[in-house]
């Protein structure tokens, strides 16, 4: 019996929906599962002597597509609204700060221990720092509403403030006020491009009439961001105000005007859009880090050198990550462990120029980073008390009937 690579993809996609679905009762991080299917899956078919193509160049690819629909879905949630103001203030506080700071330790020891420059201890330092909303946010929904919302926007807030600060040390050789007033005009740019382009997006949305409509929306907004990217704009700022503006599309109709199609002609589709949005993700997700777990090196992920490296990293950022929840009057726990690392670090990784990448900078490194910080989150919730299933059911068993 002969089986093909279409039998292995998709055994594989249906065991990554397994772990999917069963992540809220095991409470293991999927990212983890993920990684050892790629890495199990490296192993038996090596075992069984099968050649597989070279698939290193995929990853960048695959792992950029994953961030376009990450920050995208994310967006797509993110419910603008004057009562929680207070709330998206602290989370936006809660992303910021520890992520400077963390950044500011993390370059300082690598220019002490590696005598790398400024410039190249910023772009080794800076992936270690974002938060991974595809790895928190499903996770955060096993707790309470209110703990789910913050994590929603101080993780998407996290994506996008990393990724931006990245750029913007990527495209700057030295920093001055120069720098900023061009990063400042190129971010006032692609605000102008987003909200033109959020308008033909919802046009789009509630005049196609064609069966096939989502797919080529989605591939308008990946062509926008590839061309912002190619004119060195920030091009994941666009994403994301292209996802906002249609979550909260009703409130951008009444400020700018009737000139846009109608709220409830609007609110439908993206609801449908939404959800091809997710699935898209799911599997995008899925590959990249079967895919990334495929590649790595098995001898680096066992260095135990790196290994002290990784824990050091995930301390440093639950110390800082404490500090800042203690001074915005955050609960600790469990918010304390819902910050992990996946993607977008592996992504930003990837992305660091060869001249500039540290020789400490391994995959090896980043795996262990990335399954630290989820082990840790996954402690966490183990060892939670209540989640919102509970909390729920608790409300129903002591709620009083009305008449």
């Amino acid at each position: 019996m002969h089986l093909t690579p279409l039998f292995f993809l998709s055994a594989l996609v249906l065991v990554a929906y397994l772990f999917e679905v069963t992540a809220p009762r095991t409470r293991v991080p999927t990212v983890l599962l993920l990684l050892a299917l790629g890495i199990g899956t490296r192993l038996l078919l090596d075992g069984v002597g099968v050649k597989i193509p070279d698939l290193a160049k995929a990853l960048p690819m695959v792992g950029t597509f994953g961030l376009i629909l990450i920050v995208f879905e994310g967006a797509l949630e993110l419910q603008l609204e004057r009562d929680r103001a207070s709330m998206i203030g602290r989370a936006f506080l809660v992303a910021l700060l520890p992520l400077a700071a963390f950044v500011a330790c993390l370059a300082w020891y690598l220019m002490r221990s590696t005598e790398a420059d400024l410039h190249a201890a910023l772009l080794n330092a800076l992936p270690f720092a974002v938060i991974s909303s595809a790895v928190a946010v499903p996770t955060a929904r096993a707790f309470s509403r209110a703990t789910s919302e913050f994590v929603v926007y101080e993780s998407s807030f996290s994506d996008i403030l990393g990724v931006l600060g990245f750029q913007l040390v990527l495209s700057t050789a030295s920093f001055g006020v120069g720098t900023l007033v061009q990063f400042g005009g190129e971010m006032l740019a692609i605000l102008a491009l987003a909200l033109v382009g959020s308008g033909l997006l919802a046009l789009l949305l509630a005049k196609l009439r064609h069966r096939v409509k989502f797919v080529p929306i989605l591939a308008f907004v990946v062509l926008l961001y590839s061309a912002a990217k190619a004119f060195h704009l920030p091009a994941l700022l666009l994403v994301l105000v292209f996802g906002l503006a249609l979550a909260n599309y009703r409130k951008l109709r009444e400020r700018i005007g009737r000139v846009l199609p109608a709220a409830e002609a609007v609110e439908s589709e993206v609801h449908r859009f939404s959800e091809l949005v997710t699935e898209a993700t799911f599997v995008v997700r899925v590959t990249f880090f079967v895919l990334f777990g495929f590649l790595v090196d098995l001898e680096s992920l066992a260095d135990t050198h790196t290994l002290g490296i990784a824990a050091g990293i995930v301390g440093l950022a639950l110390a800082l990550r404490l500090l800042q929840l203690l001074a915005v009057r955050m609960p600790v726990l469990p918010l304390l462990f819902l910050a992990p690392r996946g993607l977008i670090t592996v992504l930003l990784v990837l992305s660091i120029p060869a001249a500039e990448r540290l020789a400490l900078m391994t995959d090896g490194l980043t795996t262990q980073v990335v399954a630290l910080s989820c082990l840790a989150m996954m402690a966490a919730t183990l060892g939670s008390g209540s989640t919102r299933s509970d909390a729920q059911k608790k409300s129903a068993n002591t709620s009083t009937p009305t008449a």
